[in-house]
């Protein structure tokens, strides 16, 4: 009797033993942080977290992902399309027009100069040739799809070679930031409108922009908030 009675205490110590070390790794568990559920927990921050844990630093501006997509994803697609956030270089433009982004990358506005002085504000879209010659009127003159031509210079130009040349005016960013690990980026800007443009790794570093209004290229509005606008390099197959 005095046996069964050991042996009964020892298994409920057992018991209770196993019971204890569950419990400790349940609450353990449910202390770990999960990155994913909105809520920046103890051991989460910025860092290691973006989707979670937002700089406490920036309250007006632009944030969001860079995400690449290569492959095959046509549907079904499978492990043929290729997903990954990207780290690399987001450029804040003032607003850029959307005809001035060729083929999905940035290259400039270009425009006509002679030497080094820049001949009008328009752009080389518009070819300068010599017209009307034999009359008064002969001369350099700008033609423009539907428009009538624009007076360059007068001048007896029919022997003459072409002074100009259409160089590309680069426009400069106002500010670049650079995404994280997780493709993550978030930049402090005052309220305006702005193009938002990332370099794209797989050509060359361009400037890359594939979303577009009825004027402008990736324009983003910022107003009083820390607006998101997602960015998505596409290099898939449909």
């Amino acid at each position: 009797m005095g046996n069964y009675k050991v042996i009964l205490i020892t298994s409920l110590i057992i018991f209770l033993f196993v019971i204890a070390i569950l419990f400790l790794f349940v609450v353990k568990e449910e202390k770990e942080p999960y990155c994913g559920d909105h809520v920046c927990e103890e051991g989460e921050n910025y860092e290691n977290c973006p989707e979670d844990c937002k700089s406490t630093q920036i309250e007006k501006g632009i944030k969001g992902h860079v995400t690449l997509y290569q492959g095959n994803c046509m549907p079904p697609a499978g492990l043929e399309c290729l997903i990954n956030k990207l780290s690399t270089t987001v450029k804040i433009y003032e607003l850029i027009g959307k005809d001035d982004i060729k083929e999905g990358y940035y290259l400039g506005t270009s425009v006509w100069y002679e030497d080094s002085e820049e001949i009008s504000g328009e752009s080389c879209d518009c070819e300068i040739t010599c017209e009307l010659i034999g009359s008064r009127s002969e001369g350099w003159y700008m033609s423009c799809p539907e428009k009538d031509n624009k007076l360059i210079r007068y001048t007896f130009c029919e022997k003459l070679e072409n002074p100009f040349e259409c160089k590309i005016i680069k426009q400069e960013p106002i500010v670049t930031v650079i995404s994280n690990q997780e493709g993550y980026y978030e930049i402090g800007l005052p309220n305006g409108q702005y193009s938002v443009l990332v370099e794209d790794p797989i050509n060359e570093n361009k400037e890359y922009c594939n979303s577009f209004d009825n004027e402008y290229a990736c324009p983003v509005l910022v107003n009083d908030e820390l607006v998101e606008f997602n960015i998505r390099i596409d290099h898939a197959t449909w």
